[in-house]
């Protein structure tokens, strides 16, 4: 049976359930959707889907185009990919075989859902779609998933350690960030950074409480308050934020390659 083209909010249920629905979504199918990619997110997408390459993007008349420079073992190739949006010109490179089209359509499923409104995620309750049992596992799948969520562990570990030598706690350093990192148009009140923090809004609002108490985030005079950093809050936030990114310079190749490897064996698992 052919994919249905993805409509509006249904884009998402579709890209999260292709594989309960034993299907994947394609390249066209999120092309069409409301949402249409920036040239960071062509960007992002390239880095992760070729990784070590140049990656040149070009808004000419006729179209969008995008130019990949990659390393070979006869030097730096050169392709060209055009189309007349920048989603097109990444088809063209896929068929192509200059890139993987399933990183391809998960990329852009991320981007597409990342900008979605939290109404529109059908995980939202908090219930996953229940798995798949007719696929065979391998000793490679629990490894290549053990040494992922290593990675992750490994960050979090480093964060939470980083928030305490300053003497917060780790959920009171992460509603700081969700409060700075909000992404237009949403706003900073209880309900949406209890959203952002996937936690209860009570308990959200006891994580603020406390922050308000040290001066480092202040409430506004509204019916519904709005969050937002004190001054001290900003300092302090910075500091965090030039370690974190420290460290995410020093383990962010690792994870990106673990997590490309993971995501390459759970695909081509076979199915019994």
């Amino acid at each position: 049976m052919s994919p249905r083209r993805a409509k509006g909010n249904r884009f998402t249920f579709t890209c999260l359930t292709r594989a309960r629905n034993k299907r994947r979504t394609t390249i066209g199918d999120v092309s069409d959707t409301l949402y249409k990619l920036k040239t960071t997110d062509v960007r992002r997408i390239l880095s992760f889907c070729v990784p070590g390459s140049q990656v040149d993007l070009i808004e000419a008349r006729d179209g969008r185009v995008i130019r990949i420079f990659a390393p070979g073992p006869g030097g730096i190739r050169k392709k060209r990919f055009i189309g007349v949006t920048y989603e097109a010109a990444l088809r063209a490179a896929a068929e192509a075989g200059a890139v993987r089209s399933a990183c391809i359509e998960r990329q852009i499923a991320f981007m597409a859902i990342q900008a979605a409104p939290p109404s529109a995620a059908p995980l939202a309750n908090g219930h996953a779609p229940p798995p798949s049992r007719t696929v065979r596992l391998t000793l490679a799948h629990y490894r290549g998933l053990a040494e992922f969520r290593y990675r992750i562990r490994r960050f979090v570990s480093f964060s939470e350690q980083a928030a305490r030598a300053t003497g917060l706690e780790p959920s009171q350093h992460q509603l700081m960030l969700a409060v700075r990192g909000l992404p237009p148009p949403k706003q900073p009140d209880l309900a949406t950074l209890a959203e952002r923090m996937c936690m209860d809004i009570g308990v959200c609002e006891a994580v603020v409480a406390s922050l308000v108490h040290r001066n480092l985030l202040s409430l506004s005079a509204e019916e519904e308050p709005l969050v937002s950093l004190t001054g001290p809050g900003k300092t302090l936030l910075r500091e965090l934020t030039v370690l974190h990114r420290e460290q995410i310079l020093l383990l962010g190749p690792t994870f990106v390659q673990t997590l490309g490897t993971v995501l390459s064996e759970f695909e081509d698992m076979a199915e019994e």
